[in-house]
């Protein structure tokens, strides 16, 4: 069985969402298991430029696992791909980065890393802990990544939204992706394309 590395206060929660996907998981001394016959890839060693329809089931799957941590009280500040698991090349699995969710608001109690391009706004603007933010920074971090994925696979982000952006105009990927980059986090929303 492989370990998945899940802050164990959060163990229950994402056994759980497993539990419903009805994937064979393990919750053994508080860590969760994966059978070996799931296979599980981190999002910084996906070497593959995802195409359109694949943007849209990643970023479905981001929707729905969002979905179900806001349910149980809990949203990730951030998203990077050290924190991201495809499983079975079809659903996402986020490990980190985890804060209790309250008021449609985080409370962050960490100041992370201004360099790293997967963190909203609001998030490297923190001054001072504790602090306050929208639960909304995460899906910040959702487009960045769709947009690593699907344009920059095997180079860096730029830190402004690219021109690229503009392959997939009027797509519903497209607005779903511009309004995540609203400098408004209470602007950004999350959808299940369809």
């Amino acid at each position: 069985m492989n370990k998945l590395p899940v802050s164990p206060e959060f163990n229950q929660v994402i056994y759980n969402f497993f539990l419903l996907l009805d994937l064979n998981i393990h919750l053994k001394d508080n860590n969760l298991y994966l059978d070996n016959s799931i296979h599980c890839i981190r999002l910084d060693q996906y070497n593959k430029k995802l195409s359109y329809h694949e943007a849209v089931q990643l970023w479905n799957n981001f929707t729905l696992i969002i979905t179900y941590l806001e349910k149980n009280n809990i949203s990730p500040a951030f998203i990077d791909l050290q924190s991201c698991y495809i499983i079975n090349n079809e659903y996402i699995v986020i490990t980190d980065h985890f804060c209790p969710l309250a008021n449609n608001s985080i409370t962050i109690s960490t100041i992370y890393s201004k360099h790293n391009p997967f963190i909203s706004p609001e998030l490297t603007s923190i001054s001072s802990l504790p602090s306050t933010i929208p639960k909304q920074s995460c899906y910040y971090s959702v487009a960045r990544i769709i947009l690593k994925l699907m344009f920059f696979p095997h180079t860096s982000l730029p830190d402004s939204v690219p021109d690229e952006l503009n392959y997939i105009y009027a797509s519903k990927l497209y607005w779903l992706l511009f309004w995540c980059f609203d400098t408004n986090p209470k602007n950004r929303f999350l959808l299940i394309i369809i």
